[in-house]
This record gives structure tokens, C-alpha cells and sequence, in this order.
């Protein structure tokens, strides 16, 4: 700076002689000189960004459970860029996942390069220094983890119909939905069963059917059992438990013919004994009632009376024999225990894992034959059968040694057994109609367009349809909608092609023409049996699967605009 004003100075007094020019281009020179000296004295007066990034939120969440094509987003407190270390995704084996990473603004974005492999769990690891602020200062090392989903068809079907039973009592799906101690979110776990042909239905609730149930009170019935049975019942009915069901009880002490003939369900709760019941109450009543198609629910020492055989610390003797297949063994004890469900009560009763029953000297049940819903698991008698079912003449019995009416209450787990006891699950119907398979369409098509291939089926009315025998639907529908009907189409079992193949040109098929081909592939379907391998179209020959594209691509315009469209692109 002295320097600029020795300058100044001699040209002050005449120095010399300056041209203009000169003298202007000095002038400039100290202007400059002396603005960045102020800008270097403000930074240093000033405050220096020293604060390392940090990760605000990261989607999936730590420890989520996610499709095998998922996309992970982590959010940062700035603007972020890369840094000079290594950002990794590492699967439990220890082997590194080849990614794709993005930075835009204060997001990162980790893309895999091929799908993960479906049960694996992996972890996030951005090392410290990978990412850095625009100052430069480094992020400190973060870590998180997720799994990809290999849900069992069974464990989505139980999820669907827990999303299905909130939202129908909340107007809208649950934020996630919980497997053990994982929770999925609801947008990936929509994604998930989308991939076999799945969905979570939130249509308009029809109304109610009704199933009556008498729950018994009388001599050796146990108040704070009927009580219990009563508030599972209206549990059930608040929060909709039964879909589609709703349950209306009464109690008596008297159980006759007559009695019996307002309900379609008997209740035998809780009780001194199975033995008091027994000789308190009309055998051929009770055993008439189930055989002839309705339904009996005996707990603890309604099982004991509901069983073939009663045995066990000194007590010998034969019970009602509505479970024909079902021995009982007494059990004394007295307070919660774990119980498993079966593989039998996941398919049938959408119930799965471990639960946590109260047990009052219920029985251990044992034969061969039978359903078995739940095994103990804890106390003495670990593998016997806690909850059975079994059939006599038309009707179903359930036996349970547990208490699902008692705390801690399981509503719902009382609400399935009555329905399965009742014989009201969903029954498969024989004939669909060109609604349900536009919806279907829907479905089939996303999932091929987002995963370029086929479901393995896709379920209509509770029944899973193959994707051969969809291909009868969806062309018998496109054939009847043209025509003007909208008349049901009766199921067909289809077997698969055997060599799927064919190469086409794409371009639009004319309504004429596709109405034809469907014409053709459903001859072909009623006079082989089976789905064709490829079709033959002025385009070309167009492969199976993609035949099944193009329909569900026409039945889902259907449904949405309620006519045929003039073309379908292929």
C-alpha cells in the first residue's frame, strides 16, 4: 500500500510528467489494491464456516425393510459435494454393491446398478471425508442399514388384510406395516405384494354380514370368561376385524334345540371344569347343532368338553366328541405363556408368529387328523397342540386351551377362529366378471411394465388366477364388452405354453384385428387346454407374454373410460 502512495505523492508535486493515460491506469491499479486489502480484512475480522455437514434424513429409515430396487436418498443440513473417500453399500456377507451416486443441492442419491438380492441386509457406510460442505469441511462417518423384503405369500396376504382392516376403521392405510420387529413402510410394502399381483383394497365396504353367536353362562361358566368373549366380540365389531362380518351375541344359561336355532355359532367359555359341562348341559343338543353345519367355540374347559378324550393327572372320560380327531391332555398351569401358529393357521386364518395367551389349566391337545392353529410354545407341554380345529358331520369346532378373551386380549385371533369356525371365509366364486378383471388388468400391467415380466397371478375375489388362465378372462371379456354384454365369465383351468416365443415389429393393432386375435386365442385356450406359445398378428408374431400385456393394457382402458379403445399399441 506505501507504495501506491509514494506514487501519489510524486505525482502530487509534479514528479515528471505523466501522460493521462498514465496517470488513470495508476489511479486504477491503487483502487484495486486497496479493495482487496478491505475484503481480506473483512474476512479475517469475519467468521470462518467451520460446522460439518450432517445427515437429516435418509430414505428408506435405518433398518427398513424395502424392495430389491430400491433408491436411497440421504438429505444433508447444506449444499454437499463429493469429498475424497469412498461411499459403499456393503450387503451381510461383506460383499460390496456396485452403485450409482448423484449429488444435487444438499441430496445425495445412491441408485444399485442390479437389483439386491431379496432376505440380504445392507449397510450404508459414507466414510468419513466422502462427502464434503462447499466450504470444504468433511462429513463425519454415517452408517445405516436396510433389508430387502422376502416376505412368504402368506405373510403379505396377513399384511394386506391388517392394512385393509385399518383402513376400513380409519380412512386411510397405516404408515407401515409391522412384521415381528420389522416395520415396513406402506408405499414399499404396496410395492412389494404389487409384485405378486397384490393390492390392498380400499374400495367401499359392502354391507355387513351378520354371524350369531350364543355364548353360554350357566352352571360352571366363569363370569369374567363370558365377559371377556363379550368384549372381543365388540372389539371385533368396532375395529372391523372380521371384513365384511360383523357379530351379534347373546347369553344363556339353558342350551336346547330351540334355543340353539336363533345362532349360528356356541360359545362354551371358560369354566370350572369340562366335566361340570358335561353333565350339565344337553349332549345331543350341542352335538346335533355342530353336525348339521354350525359352528362351536370351546376355550379351556369348553375344549375340555368338546374333546373326543379327556385325560391326564388322575381324570379319565369321553367328551361331547365334536372334534372327533382331538384328544385333550390336562395342563395345570396357570398364567401367560407363548403359543406358535402353525403354518396351518397362517393360510387359514392369516395369523402368524408367536403369541402371548393367558393360560388357566386349559388343555394340551394331541391326535392326528385335525387342524392344528397353534402349538405351546412354553410350560411343560411345549409342541402340544394349544388350538385346534376340527369337523363333525357339516360343522367346524375350535378347541383352544388358551385364553384369547383374556388379558392380554387378542381380539382378532378370537374374530378368525369364529369365521373359520362359522365357515365363512372368503369362497372362492366360479365366474368373474369384466369389472374385476379390468381392475385385475390394472394391476397386471403395472407389474409387467415395472418389471418387465409377468406375475406369477394376480387375485381376483380372494382367488389366485393364474396368468394363463387371466389370458381367458381378459380375451372373453374384450370379446363380450364389444359385443355389448357384460355378463360374468366362468373360470377355466389353463395350462401354461410350452415354448413361449416370437419376434414383431411395434406399431398399433386396429380394434378389427385385436377382437380377431382374441377370438382366435380363446378357441385355441377351449380347444387345447392351454395358453398359445406366440400370436400371429400383422405385426408379427407377438410372445404369450406379451399377448397378456396388450389385453391388460385394453381391459384396464375399459375399465377406465367404459369402452374399447380404436387401437392398442404393441
Amino acid at each position: 500500500m506505501f507504495k501506491y502512495l509514494v506514487i501519489w505523492m510524486f505525482i502530487k508535486r509534479g514528479g515528471g510528467k505523466i501522460k493521462r493515460k498514465l496517470l488513470l491506469s495508476v489511479l486504477l491499479l491503487f483502487g484495486m489494491a486497496l479493495l482487496l486489502n478491505v475484503n481480506a480484512v473483512a474476512a479475517t475480522n469475519g467468521t470462518t464456516d467451520n460446522t460439518i455437514p450432517e445427515v437429516t434424513s435418509i430414505d428408506p429409515v435405518d433398518k427398513a425393510v424395502v424392495t430389491n430396487d430400491k433408491i436411497i436418498g440421504v438429505q444433508f443440513s447444506e449444499p454437499v459435494k463429493y469429498g475424497n473417500q469412498w461411499i459403499e453399500l456393503k450387503n451381510s456377507y461383506g460383499q460390496i454393491k456396485p452403485i450409482m451416486k448423484t449429488i444435487s443441492g444438499n441430496t445425495l442419491t445412491i441408485t444399485p446398478k442390479a437389483p439386491l438380492a431379496e432376505g440380504l441386509t445392507y449397510n450404508l457406510i459414507l466414510h468419513t471425508g466422502s462427502v464434503k460442505d462447499l466450504s470444504g469441511n468433511s462429513l463425519s462417518l454415517y452408517k445405516s442399514s436396510l433389508t430387502v423384503s422376502r416376505l412368504s405369500l402368506a405373510q403379505m396376504k396377513d399384511g394386506i388384510s391388517r392394512a385393509q382392516n385399518f383402513y376400513y376403521s380409519n380412512n386411510r392405510l397405516p404408515t407401515y406395516v409391522s412384521y415381528d420387529t420389522s416395520k415396513i413402510n406402506i408405499t414399499e410394502f404396496q410395492k412389494i405384494i404389487a409384485t405378486q399381483g397384490l393390492k390392498i383394497n380400499t374400495s367401499t365396504q359392502s354391507t355387513p354380514k351378520t354371524i350369531r353367536v350364543l355364548i353360554y353362562n350357566g352352571k360352571g361358566a366363569i363370569t369374567s370368561c363370558v365377559t371377556g368373549m363379550k368384549n372381543a366380540l365388540n372389539s371385533a365389531n368396532i375395529n372391523n376385524l372380521a371384513h365384511g362380518y360383523k357379530f351379534t351375541y347373546a347369553s344363556s344359561g339353558i342350551i336346547t334345540p330351540s334355543v340353539l336355532t336363533k345362532y349360528d355359532l356356541l360359545v362354551m367359555p371358560g369354566g370350572s371344569s369340562g366335566r361340570i359341562y358335561i353333565n350339565s348341559i344337553s349332549s345331543s343338543a350341542i352335538k346335533n347343532f355342530v353336525y348339521s353345519g354350525h359352528g362351536y367355540l370351546g376355550i379351556c374347559a369348553g375344549a375340555y368338553s368338546g374333546s373326543q378324550y379327556v385325560g391326564g393327572s388322575g381324570i379319565s372320560y369321553n367328551g361331547w366328541g365334536i372334534t372327533p380327531h382331538v384328544s385333550s391332555k390336562v395342563f395345570n398351569h396357570e398364567g401367560n405363556l407363548l403359543v406358535s401358529m402353525t403354518s396351518s393357521a397362517t393360510q387359514l386364518l392369516g395369523s402368524s408368529g408367536t403369541l402371548t395367551l393367558a393360560h388357566y389349566n386349559g388343555p394340551a391337545m394331541y391326535g392326528s387328523g385335525f387342524t392344528r392353529f397353534a402349538n405351546y410354545a412354553s410350560g411343560t407341554n411345549t409342541g402340544y397342540a394349544a388350538i385346534v380345529g376340527d369337523t363333525y358331520g357339516s360343522g367346524r369346532s375350535v378347541l383352544s386351551g388358551p385364553h384369547p378373551e383374556l388379558t392380554p386380549e387378542n381380539p382378532t385371533l378370537v374374530a378368525k377362529l369364529i369365521l373359520w369356525a362359522v365357515n365363512v371365509e372368503n369362497t372362492p366364486t366360479n365366474t368373474i366378471t369384466p369389472s374385476q378383471i379390468g381392475t385385475a388388468a390394472k394391476t397386471v400391467r403395472a407389474y409387467y411394465e415395472n418389471n418387465d415380466k409377468l406375475p406369477m397371478y394376480v387375485t381376483i375375489s380372494g382367488q389366485q388366477i393364474t396368468m394363463p388362465g387371466f389370458l381367458y378372462l381378459l380375451t372373453s371379456s374384450v370379446i363380450n364388452v364389444n359385443s355389448g354384454s357384460s355378463a360374468a365369465i366362468a373360470l377355466k383351468t389353463v395350462g401354461a405354453p410350452t415354448a413361449p416365443k416370437g419376434t414383431f415389429s411395434h406399431g398399433n393393432l386396429l380394434k378389427t384385428e385385436y377382437i380377431k386375435i382374441a377370438e382366435n386365442i380363446r378357441s385355441y385356450i377351449n380347444t387345447y387346454k392351454r395358453a398359445p406359445n406366440f400370436i400371429a398378428t400383422s405385426l408379427g408374431n407377438i410372445r404369450y407374454d406379451s399377448v397378456i400385456y396388450m389385453y391388460s393394457k385394453l381391459m384396464n382402458f375399459y375399465s377406465t373410460n367404459q369402452r374399447l379403445p380404436n387401437y392398442v399399441a404393441i
